[in-house]
């Protein structure tokens, strides 16, 4: 909508999904933090004999994530809302950013260097919960700031308006349930892995984040495909 030059329109879709998506951020985040512990047993369910202390560690790391899900949501949404006006590198600077931080973060609280106490697994996921809070904070101060392609205002009215959101919702549920389809084919793997044991879950954890890296060329091609056809 910005590039046909409807950027007040392409405003209003943008307030009316930072609501939503904040609010699916809670929805989901208290369900994953209240199933956790099921979510947990649940992957665990290839295993001969779980690990009680590897269910108790994963529901511990849920738990703290999932507190972060409102924010990672708007974080997620917020990088969207700029990528889609032709602004890639505000992204790309906040999540390089949150990035550099969170493994700051993480060796500072696993291993509790200096002043900073030794949290192990917690301290791992109040890293990355942090991180993403603040990257989500940042970016919503740029999408109001005067640099923003698509400034917002707190003036400006963020009531819920039905057909907005209908068509918000006619875009995103398939892409969503593309994105779910995926996940889950990952979900399955990840269980099948979890019964092998915690080192074959962390050698697989290992290769996943190294082969991932290939995969970035074609996502950064796909959304400059998406914003010029868009």
């Amino acid at each position: 909508m910005t590039g046909a030059g409807k950027t007040e329109q392409a405003k209003v879709y943008a307030r009316q999904s930072l609501v939503v998506t904040f609010a699916a951020g809670i929805i989901l985040g208290a369900l994953v933090f209240f199933s956790a512990g099921h979510i947990m047993r649940f992957m665990m369910i290839a295993a001969e004999d779980p690990d009680p202390e590897i269910i108790r560690l994963g529901t511990l790391y849920l738990r703290i994530v999932a507190l972060a899900e409102p924010l990672t949501f708007t974080m997620m949404n917020c990088y969207a809302i700029l990528q889609g006006a032709g602004n890639m590198k505000a992204p790309l600077y906040i999540m390089g950013f949150a990035n550099i931080l969170n493994a700051v973060f993480d060796y500072l609280l696993i291993f509790g260097i200096g002043l900073f106490p030794k949290w192990g697994v917690a301290g791992a996921a109040i890293a990355t919960a942090g991180s993403k809070n603040l990257a989500a904070i940042i970016a919503l101060l740029f999408l109001f700031s005067e640099s923003s392609p698509i400034r917002l205002r707190l003036t400006d009215s963020f009531r819920l308006q039905g057909k907005r959101i209908q068509e918000i919702m006619d875009i995103g549920l398939p892409s969503a349930g593309e994105q779910l389809v995926r996940s889950s084919g990952q979900f399955v793997f990840s269980m099948l892995v979890a019964g092998l044991g915690p080192i074959a879950i962390a050698a697989n954890q290992i290769i996943s984040k190294s082969t991932s890296m290939s995969f970035m060329p074609g996502i950064g091609f796909g959304h400059a495909a998406t914003t010029l056809t868009g």
